[in-house]
């Protein structure tokens, strides 16, 4: 008996193998090494640009029965792993540079991060549910308020400040060198343009006509409504006592 005991014993150890968690849930390769991430203010689920091994795994560390999850392309062009968890489970949502992350050794803003810091990650679907005030695959761009009410254009700031250098407005000063371009949220931060006569945060607020002041105050040159001598409300001026017209800018006789 004891013979046949040791000789199933042996048996069993000659047929045993290891295996991954869940077999890496069909997403991933099962390995006797470590997985590599990126360290640092660089994307977390980064590849290292140089790995000592492959697909994503180092050869130096070992590490029993260990999932290496598939990589998929990442924000900046970079492979990244596409899922994560100790069995390859959970999907990994967009990453993008960070609003209100951590700041660089040069104070620069380069931290990636998932969601963009902004939302959080639905592992079963591996997309954002981005806070309000933002959207995109990421989170990483701000939205206009309340879509520019249907009465503007909601742009980067890049492109704000790169028409504003291609325009011929009336400027007291030269606009060909305006630029907002180096910015880590250049593409990022977004606001509405609103369309003539329309103004204000979400373009809802319905501009008065205004012309000069007709007692030589601050009028329309001064961005005041109404010519300085009424109330703007709905579009429409609400004059003051002793001033008359679509814009006040008429001045009734006897007063002074």
């Amino acid at each position: 008996m004891k013979g046949i005991f040791v000789f199933v014993a042996l048996s069993l150890l000659t047929t045993a193998k290891a295996e991954c968690p869940n077999a890496c849930s069909g997403h991933g390769r099962c390995t006797n090494f470590a997985a590599q991430f990126s360290t640092g203010m660089e994307q977390p689920n980064k590849l290292p640009v140089v790995v000592n091994g492959n697909y994503g795994y180092d050869a130096d560390i070992s590490k029993k029965d260990s999932c290496t999850c598939f990589s998929k392309t990442g924000f900046d062009g970079s492979e990244v792993y596409a899922w994560g968890g100790a069995d390859c489970s959970e999907k990994i949502c967009a990453h993008g540079p960070a609003y209100g992350g951590l700041p660089g050794a040069d104070n620069d803003h380069t931290q990636i991060v998932e969601c963009s810091g902004q939302g959080i990650c639905d592992r079963g679907t591996g997309i954002c549910q981005c806070n309000p005030g933002f959207t995109g695959q990421g989170c990483s761009r701000t939205a206009c308020p309340n879509d520019c009410s249907g009465k503007g254009e909601c742009k980067t700031l890049r492109q704000i400040a790169a028409d504003v250098a291609a325009s011929n407005g009336n400027f007291l000063y030269s606009t060909s060198a305006v630029s907002y371009d180096s910015a880590f949220d250049a593409s990022q931060s977004r606001g509405c343009v609103c369309d003539s006569g329309r103004r204000g945060p979400d373009c809802s607020i319905i501009e008065c006509p205004s012309s000069a002041d007709p007692m030589g105050g601050n009028g329309s040159e001064s961005g005041r409504p109404c010519s300085g001598r009424g109330l703007c409300e709905e579009g429409l001026c609400q004059c003051f006592s002793g001033f008359f017209g679509t814009s006040c800018d008429k001045q009734r006789a006897n007063v002074a």
